[in-house]
């Protein structure tokens, strides 16, 4: 690491983005919280916007800004009053398939009935079949054997699952 890394992670005594494209992503979600871009192609804005990126770095585009410049663009949103959001109703580990697979829905189901995360599930696809991940799973019979380990492990813990399929 350079002298001119180690300034840059101290300054601040806050976080400093290492990945640019990343960071090119937060400016543009942080310029449309703050209404200072905008996707519909209104001229005012992205003149304003550009304006903005050009008065913090000489530069008219983020494509254009080294990490310290990009930084510098975030940390004005930040003093403008951008608040990053963290996304809402996401559990860890949750597939993003799961809309569209009905057996992920009812793997879903008896791990919330049990308060057994994801990690739980994805760990009987992987000792079962070898497969990282529950959501990867290909084969009907593949999720109704996680589905039966599931019930078995509440039928064992003393849960009424002959009341479920009503």
């Amino acid at each position: 690491m350079c002298l001119r890394h180690i300034v840059l992670f101290v300054v601040n005594n806050m976080p400093i983005e290492t990945n640019s494209k990343r960071l090119v992503q937060k400016i543009h979600i942080a310029a449309k919280q703050l209404g200072i871009a905008d996707d519909d192609g209104d001229a005012a804005h992205l003149s304003s916007y550009r304006n903005l990126l050009k008065d913090i770095t000489g530069k008219t585009s983020t494509t254009k800004m080294n990490l310290p410049e990009l930084q510098r663009v975030m940390d004005h949103l930040k003093s403008c009053g951008f608040k990053a959001q963290k996304k809402v109703g996401t559990f860890p580990g949750r597939p993003n398939n799961i809309n569209t697979e009905p057996m992920l829905q009812k793997i879903e189901a008896l791990l919330t009935v049990q308060r057994l995360p994801w990690s739980y599930a994805d760990a009987i696809a992987k000792q079962m079949f070898k497969i990282e991940r529950v959501a990867w799973l290909k084969a009907a019979t593949q999720f109704s054997a996680v589905i039966t380990a599931l019930t078995e492990r509440a039928k064992k813990s003393g849960m009424d699952v002959e009341e479920w399929g009503r």
